[in-house]
This record gives structure tokens, C-alpha cells and sequence, in this order.
């Protein structure tokens, strides 16, 4: 049985020199508002997980989306937090 648990953490891409103008100006523009949309100008990028502790996350900040899901080992999810 899996139990799972979201959490927040940061994610962290470098791009290189070239493309960095572009990515700033993509960020403060509003047309890039995570590290996936860098993969839109950046095909070269390298993403990497900051190694500081994450956080868990409440229902409330996921949208009212479940944060804690239970799965059997059919793959059935038996329980959700936001029920």
C-alpha cells in the first residue's frame, strides 16, 4: 500500500549565458511562471531539486485538491484528505 504526501519544494534550472537575458525578461514579463516554460525557449537547460526541506502542503493551498492520498496495491486510491 503506498501512502502519499504532497509537499512544495523548489525547483531550480540553469540555463546557459546565452539565454539568460531571455529567461529574466520571460519571468518579469509574466510569460514564464515556472521551470517548464523555460524548456520553451531552452531546450538545454539542466533542472535540479534545491536540496532544502520541503513543506507540506494544505488542502487549501492545493486548490482543495487532496494532499494525502492512500493506494492499495490494486492501484485504487482508498482515501483522499479532501473528502
Amino acid at each position: 500500500m503506498d501512502f502519499d504526501f504532497k509537499v512544495t519544494t523548489w525547483e531550480r534550472i540553469t540555463v546557459p549565458q546565452e539565454h539568460e537575458a531571455r529567461v529574466l525578461k520571460g519571468i518579469e514579463d509574466g510569460e514564464i511562471t515556472c521551470a517548464s516554460d523555460v524548456w520553451d525557449i531552452c531546450d538545454d537547460a539542466d533542472l535540479e531539486y534545491v536540496d532544502v526541506p520541503s513543506e507540506q502542503m494544505s488542502v487549501e493551498e492545493n486548490g482543495g485538491e487532496a494532499t494525502i492520498e492512500v493506494i492499495d496495491n490494486g492501484g485504487i486510491t482508498i482515501f483522499q484528505n479532501n473528502k
